[in-house]
C-alpha cells in the first residue's frame, strides 16, 4: 500500500500543477472507475479552478471485483472501502455501468446517467466468417475464472456427445488448468492460451459458430457489472449465448440468446438450440445485435447521453 500512497500523491501532485494553469477556466474532469487516487486527484483540481465538475465513470465496484479475494485482501479493500466511499460521494455528478450501482451506493438518482460503456464503430468488421464445415465451435474469451462459470460450461459440454462440436477457450485466469485438464480427456475442447492482441481474438471468434458469456447469475456481483464481453462478442456479428443477469440491461436481450439457469442442462440446451439453427437464421439474429450496438451504442451515441444528461453542451 506504500505505491498506492505514492502513486496517490504524485497524481494529486501533477492535478494541482495542470490547475493553476487553468484556474479561470470552465473545466470538466472525468474520472474512469472507482479508484480512490484518481478522484483525489480530480478533486484537487476542482478546488483550485473555478468553475470546475467532477463526474465519476462507475464501470465496477470495487468490493465485487474479485469474488473470491483471501481473507487479508478482503480486509484491506473493507479498510479501504471508507476513504473511497467518501472520494466517490465528494463527486459532482456520476455514471454508473448498471442501475443497481445507485441504490448500493446511496448516489442522488438526479445526479445520475446509467450508461454501460460503448463501442468504437472503426472497431466492427466489415464481413462476417461462416463456421468451416460441419463444425458447431462455441467460444469462451475473456478471464477464465471458476467463478465465472467455466466448471458449469465444461460439464455442460461434456454431456454433449455430438463429435462435431467443440469448445474454444482463450484468456487467463485460475480455471485454466481445469480447462487443460478437460482438454487432455475429450480432444474437442481446446485452450488457444492468452492471445497477444485484440485482432487475433477477433480472428478467432470469426472461426467460432457462436460465442458464450457465463458469468453467473449466481453471483451478487452480477447486478454490479456489464460484462465488457458482450460488446465484444455482438461486435463479431455471431450469436451471443448469456445468462440473464441483473448488470445487462432488458433491451440487450432481444439479440442475446439466454440460458435459463447455470445447471448443465440449460447451457446445453441453449448451445444445441443455436447449433440446430439454419446457417441464414443464425447469420441474421449475429447481424442485427451488431447493428444494435453499432446503432444504438456506439461512442457518439453514448457520449451524446452524458453531455446532454449533464448539460456540458
Amino acid at each position: 500500500y506504500l505505491d498506492v500512497i505514492y502513486r496517490t500523491s504524485n497524481i494529486k501532485k501533477a492535478c494541482r500543477n495542470w490547475a493553476k494553469e487553468h484556474v479561470d477556466d470552465e473545466v470538466i474532469v472525468f474520472v474512469y472507475s472507482a479508484i480512490n487516487a484518481y478522484i483525489k486527484g480530480a478533486l484537487e483540481v476542482r478546488k483550485i479552478c473555478k468553475n470546475c465538475k467532477v463526474l465519476l465513470i462507475i464501470t465496477d465496484l470495487p468490493q465485487f471485483m474479485e469474488l473470491r479475494p483471501s481473507k487479508l485482501k478482503k480486509r484491506l479493500k473493507d479498510a479501504n472501502w471508507k476513504s473511497l466511499y467518501k472520494s466517490i460521494m465528494s463527486c459532482d455528478g456520476w455514471i454508473p455501468f448498471t442501475k443497481h450501482m445507485i441504490p448500493y451506493l446511496k448516489l442522488p438518482q438526479e445526479k445520475c446517467i446509467v450508461v454501460e460503456g460503448s463501442v468504437n464503430v472503426n472497431d466492427a468488421i466489415d464481413s462476417i466468417e461462416v463456421a468451416e464445415g460441419n463444425h458447431v465451435i462455441i467460444m469462451y474469451s475473456g478471464g477464465l475464472n471458476l467463478s465465472y462459470g467455466i466448471p458449469e460450461l465444461l460439464n455442460a459440454f461434456n454431456m454433449l456427445n455430438d463429435k462435431s462440436y467443440e469448445l474454444w477457450f482463450t484468456g487467463k485466469g485460475n480455471a485454466v488448468n481445469l480447462i487443460k485438464e478437460r482438454a487432455l480427456e475429450d480432444s474437442r475442447i481446446k485452450y488457444w492460451g492468452f492471445l497477444p492482441t485484440h485482432d487475433d481474438v477477433i480472428n478467432l471468434q470469426q472461426k467460432a459458430t457462436m460465442l458464450i458469456n457465463t458469468r453467473m447469475p449466481t453471483e451478487k456481483a452480477s447486478a454490479y457489472c456489464f460484462p465488457s464481453k458482450i460488446f465484444d462478442y455482438l461486435l463479431s456479428g455471431k450469436p451471443v449465448l448469456t445468462f440473464e443477469i441483473p448488470g445487462i440491461p432488458d433491451d440487450y436481450y432481444t439479440y442475446l440468446v439466454k440460458m435459463n439457469s447455470p445447471n448443465s442442462s440449460d447451457i446445453g440446451e441453449a448451445i444445441e438450440y443455436v447449433a440446430k439453427m439454419k446457417s441464414d437464421e443464425r447469420s441474421k439474429l449475429g447481424v442485427a445485435g451488431k447493428n444494435y450496438i453499432l446503432i444504438e451504442k456506439n461512442n457518439i451515441v453514448q457520449s451524446k447521453k452524458i453531455v446532454e444528461f449533464f448539460k456540458l453542451a
